[in-house]
């Protein structure tokens, strides 16, 4: 199995992940996301949406309904 490298400190990739909070296209609100991050250099590697958060936001919207 081949373990990915960090593009700024070249060490084996152990990534850790923190909640951050993104912006909708054109700027109006915020989304929840998760920055994925090297362990060793803190070197953002990617960002995505939280799925968590995404999961929580549907299951609240079903219990409303």
């Amino acid at each position: 199995m081949y373990a990915g490298k960090c593009p700024k400190c070249e060490t084996s990739v152990t990534i850790t992940f923190r909640g951050v909070s993104a912006k909708k296209h054109g700027g109006m609100g915020n989304i929840p996301a998760v920055a994925y991050s090297c362990s060793r250099c803190d070197t953002i590697l990617g960002v995505d949406t939280d799925p968590i958060a995404l999961k929580n936001d549907i299951v609240n919207a079903i219990k409303r309904r």
